[in-house]
């Protein structure tokens, strides 16, 4: 009996990956862990920039935006473990198309509840 299954290719998965671990590197070297106009300047979701700005650019890039280490960790041991597996059901592409999709409906919901709520909270992570 196999004590562990071996982990297949996924490229998308290592890519993701990568490019958040990437941007968290970046915005931190500008102190973007702990200052909001950092994270505002690189893409965090913003209730009256989207609305107001017209900027639903932010509804993707929010996604790539982590607000700490933690945050980023463990969006990341998510998706490397459930990431795997959904690569492989659904095919590269069609994962990176769910991946993306994903993130923006996320965002939009989390925008959504914002409006309805009235608050204006600054958004940004993958979870």
């Amino acid at each position: 009996m196999e004590v562990y299954r071996r982990r297949r290719n996924a490229p998308v998965t290592d890519f993701m990956i990568l490019i958040n671990v990437l941007v968290f590197l970046y915005t931190a070297l500008r102190g973007g862990m702990s200052d909001n106009d950092i994270l505002l300047r690189y893409g965090a979701s913003y209730t009256p920039y989207i609305f107001e700005n017209h900027e639903y650019w932010r509804l993707l890039t929010a996604a790539f935006l982590h607000f700490g280490i933690r945050h980023l960790g463990n969006n990341m041991l998510v998706l490397f473990v459930t990431g795997n597996s959904l690569e492989h059901a659904l095919g590269h592409v069609k994962y990176l198309i769910f991946y993306l999709l994903s993130a923006v409906g996320a965002s939009a919901c989390s925008y959504a509840v914002e409006v309805w709520m009235r608050r204006e909270v600054l958004s940004a992570g993958a979870s």
